[in-house]
């Protein structure tokens, strides 16, 4: 019986001190509607950061990517043997409507446990303390997460596709 409580007490300070770690936003902060979708898919900003992550990550290949126009949205995931990414990408009309997709889906996470991540995008999250990592940069708003791969993929990855957008501009 002292044991069990000794790893309960264990596992509370655990999560106290994991939250604490993590910024909650006030949901009042962020929009209560989705941002405008662009009316398609940009492909040459697609194609580019397919291109660039073949380029980067020359053990990772493409496995599938799945586009949808009604949201002007593409998923593309990736896979190198034991590791899975998948980077979701939804393309909105303005850069300030990107901004408003964001705030929309920090709002909609059940348990909203993440952090400002810094030097990424226009502006970026981190998702609980190892990714996802959600940034909005320029008309996009890319959601990147390894299912399962290791942090340092997922921020790679992240920063690569942000990079991308820069040198379009």
């Amino acid at each position: 019986m002292k044991r069990s409580l000794s790893i309960l007490a264990l596992i509370l300070t655990s999560l106290v001190t994991a939250h604490a770690q993590l910024q909650t936003m006030p949901v009042e902060n962020f929009e209560t509607a989705p941002g405008r979708k662009a009316e398609t898919i940009d492909h040459a900003t697609q194609e580019k950061i397919k291109q660039s992550i073949e380029d980067d990550f020359k053990d990772w290949r493409l496995e599938s990517v799945l586009e949808t126009k009604e949201s002007s949205s593409s998923t593309m995931i990736w896979t190198n043997g034991e590791h899975r990414m998948v980077v979701d990408i939804s393309y909105l009309s303005s850069a300030k409507e990107a901004g408003k997709q964001l705030r929309f889906n920090l709002a909609t996470i059940q348990l909203p446990r993440y952090k400002p991540f810094d030097d990424l995008g226009d502006a970026a999250y981190l998702i609980k303390t190892d990714g996802p990592i959600m940034f909005k940069k320029g008309e996009m708003v890319v959601h990147v997460c390894g299912c399962p791969a290791p942090f340092t993929f997922v921020e790679r990855f992240a920063r690569l596709i942000s990079t991308v957008k820069d040198a379009q501009r």
